[in-house]
């Protein structure tokens, strides 16, 4: 059908176009996060919920890393015992985890209150979002995703 010369060109083509295939995808791999709080609001006074409950998802992510300097995380085994993280912590994509606020005043909205990064492998990034928290006059503690990913 094709000359030998013909099938070897569109050979290469086909590699060279599968090559640029995967290194487009590596470098831009879906940065769709999908973060939730539950509760929406919190308050220390609040007996059904140990603390800001925020389960945090990343299509193509082995991990979720989230780190705060605002307060701590805590998380909860199988039988309801909690145990305290600390600062930062690691999730699996879609893994829920209990932030407790320490440093935010009332009436004050800590706009980089939590950094939140996917990751893949030992070392690779795949995407990052910044969350915040606010404390209303009434002691109530509220989060938002704050920054788009990047």
């Amino acid at each position: 059908m094709f000359s030998k010369k013909t099938n070897i060109i569109l050979s290469i083509a086909l590699v060279a176009f599968l090559v640029i295939l995967v290194i487009q995808y590596n470098m831009n791999p879906n940065t769709h996060f999908e973060v939730a709080f539950e509760p929406e609001s919190y308050a220390f006074t609040m007996s059904s919920s140990v603390g800001m409950g925020i389960t945090v998802d990343f299509e193509n992510a082995d991990g979720i890393i989230l780190t705060s300097d605002y307060g701590y995380f805590i998380n909860s085994n199988t039988d309801d015992s909690v145990f305290r993280e600390g600062y930062s912590v690691k999730i699996a994509p879609g893994g829920k985890v209990y932030f407790i606020p320490e440093k935010i005043e009332v009436g004050e909205t800590v706009n980089n209150a939590i950094i939140v990064t996917a990751t893949r492998g030992i070392s690779e990034t795949l995407g990052s979002v910044t969350l915040s928290i606010s404390q209303s006059e009434d002691m109530v503690f509220t989060g938002k995703v704050f920054e788009l990913p990047r």
